[in-house]
């Protein structure tokens, strides 16, 4: 049994073209598996579904060792008032605007664990583009009247519908990749692994909350003779279903690894559970198989907390 995992994740989120100031919505609360972290095997959840990006995260991590990561996205460290609300959801592309990096790192009594990460969204189609721009026009026609005027409960549901449109994509593909050191500190670290892979999410109903996720990668062990290590590449090829629901997220996830050096398969399966406890505030539990022939079984469990400052510019 793999020693219990404690992860504490803090997600700072920057200017993403919203109304106002906002708790973050369950879907961008997903276990934060960032490239770095994934390309350790540290990662509670291994097939990363694409959601909204963040301006800045840090996770925590510990098992058994000291770890940790952070991860930008650059775009959204400042504000870009000619980036506006139509833009980013008619943004089929948004390459600048998903881009980040990430730095994970994991210490045990005898070496230190350092990953350089990135990822990008290639292509991002929303489910229901059409609904989501009516939505928004209908916001802005009910606070275009006398603040003594506005109808709060019309303009509570026009958001409800627009938070949940904005919250379905139907098509997301995610390209990501990441390289790791590791040494018995921080001067005299070694390169010992590389990977680049993709994520895609699919949606295939707009009601369902129901999402489908792959998983495509490539990742090479760098040997070296003072570690006694050969090189070896691996293939890992998986998908996984995801459930949402009003105050959860659940997802079962499976890979198949081919070490195509020795022929060697291997194998992971996970089930991740999100609920989120109050609005900002998510549990996170996981558990199940892991690649490795011995001691393969492990289990997380964490809280996540979230803060959520976006801007709307129409």
């Amino acid at each position: 049994m793999k020693k219990f995992t404690i992860l504490l994740v803090l997600s700072l989120v920057g200017y993403t073209a919203t109304c106002q100031t906002q708790p973050p919505k369950l879907d961008e609360l997903n276990i934060p598996s960032s490239p770095a972290f994934v390309m350790l095997d540290e990662s509670p959840a291994n097939i990363e579904k694409p959601t909204n990006p963040k301006a800045f995260a840090i996770s925590l991590l510990n098992v058994g060792k000291n770890g940790g990561a952070i991860e930008t996205t650059p775009y959204w460290l400042i504000n870009h008032a000619n980036y506006t609300f139509v833009n980013d959801v008619e943004n089929h592309f948004p390459i600048l605007q998903t881009f980040a990096i990430s730095l994970a790192s994991v210490k045990n009594a005898d070496t230190t664990i350092v990953s350089l990460g990135f990822r990008v969204q290639l292509f991002r189609q929303y489910f229901n583009e059409k609904a989501i721009l009516i939505s928004k026009n209908k916001i802005v026609d009910l606070l275009s009247v006398n603040p003594k005027d506005i109808d709060t409960t019309a303009l509570q549901v026009e958001k409800n519908k627009l938070d949940a449109d904005r919250g379905r994509t139907k098509y997301n593909l995610e390209l990501a990749g990441a390289y790791s050191g590791q040494g018995t500190n921080y001067e005299n670290l070694s390169g010992t692994k590389l990977g680049i892979w993709a994520n895609f999410r699919y949606t295939p109903m707009v009601n369902s909350f129901l999402d489908i996720v792959a998983l495509a990668r490539y990742s090479k062990v760098i040997g070296g003779l003072e570690n006694q290590i050969p090189d070896s590449s691996f293939l890992d090829f998986g998908g996984g279903l995801s459930r949402q629901g009003s105050n959860y997220d659940i997802q079962l996830e499976y890979i198949y690894r081919r070490d195509t050096t020795i022929d060697i398969n291997y194998d992971r399966l996970a089930f991740i559970v999100n609920y989120q406890i109050i609005p900002g505030m998510v549990a996170v539990a996981s558990f199940g198989k892991n690649f490795d022939d011995e001691n393969n079984i492990f289990t997380a469990f964490g809280i996540k907390f979230g803060i959520s400052n976006r801007k709307n510019n129409e």
